[in-house]
């Protein structure tokens, strides 16, 4: 792998940017093809893909602002668990805006949301050197060029491909929603064991991590790494209310 670029009417497309597009329109593809009409119109769609584009734009800023103090406003990368809480906060008002059942909302949008989270960390991160892993003598590690960020800080060295790790556990996480969603669910309950499985999952491809450092912080975990266990945690609750009081989940039907 060679982190790329192209030159398209004098601009340059990088593989990151062009992971992400592809990405996007592969979730928008699919969103159209399947989506329930008792639950959407087309123009629900275009509203929702816009709040999923403010997302990915706000929210790496906001985690920069909460975390450090500061606001930056110049390019910076996609932070996948600020982006997937906003966007679930985005989706939330939404759903209360226009009336519609939240819970059956987020069972339908997860899978292809995390799907395109698979897509991005491997025709993206991968392609483009970053979110590397810490150095590794397995076999399936992988040596950078010294052109990314991963040949920079580990030149010559083999390294755990996290980006792998993230694509790869992303989708097996849909595969495994989309048979639940094939089985009697209660809704939310898609909603729910996805959080579950992907704060869990991010949790601990993050430990292998080579760009994160966590060690001044508690437990030794980094800010993104509490993020996904409170999402895990949130998931579990969720569970908890679906399975143990169904009417107090009416509300959010």
């Amino acid at each position: 792998m060679f982190p790329f670029h192209l030159e398209v009417l004098g601009l340059t497309v990088h593989a990151y940017g062009a992971g992400m597009v592809t990405a996007f329109f592969v979730c928008l593809m699919v969103t159209f093809r399947y989506k329930p009409k008792h639950l959407f119109s087309s123009q629900d769609i275009y509203n929702l893909c816009l709040l999923g584009m403010m997302a990915l734009l706000a929210a790496p800023r906001l985690s920069i602002l909460i975390t450090e103090g500061r606001f930056w406003w110049e390019r910076t990368g996609f932070s996948f668990v600020p982006v997937f809480i906003l966007a679930v906060i985005l989706l939330t008002a939404y759903c209360r805006l226009k009336k519609k059942p939240l819970l059956e909302v987020m069972d339908f949008f997860l899978p292809i949301a995390i799907l395109g989270t698979a897509i991005h960390r491997v025709l993206g991160c991968y392609a483009a050197g970053c979110c590397y892993g810490t150095p590794t003598g397995l076999p399936w590690g992988m040596v950078f060029p010294e052109a990314c960020k991963a040949g920079i800080r580990f030149p010559g060295e083999a390294l755990h491909p996290t980006q792998l790790y993230y694509g790869l556990s992303a989708l097996l996480i849909v595969l495994f929603l989309l048979r639940k969603q094939k089985s009697r669910h209660m809704p939310g309950e898609i909603s729910a064991v996805g959080f579950i499985l992907l704060g869990c999952s991010y949790a601990a491809v993050t430990l292998f991590r080579g760009d994160i450092a966590g060690t001044e912080s508690l437990l030794h975990l980094s800010s993104s790494q509490f993020l996904a266990l409170g999402l895990a945690t949130a998931g579990s609750i969720l569970l908890y209310f679906i399975k143990k009081t169904p009417p107090m989940m009416e509300s959010l039907k």
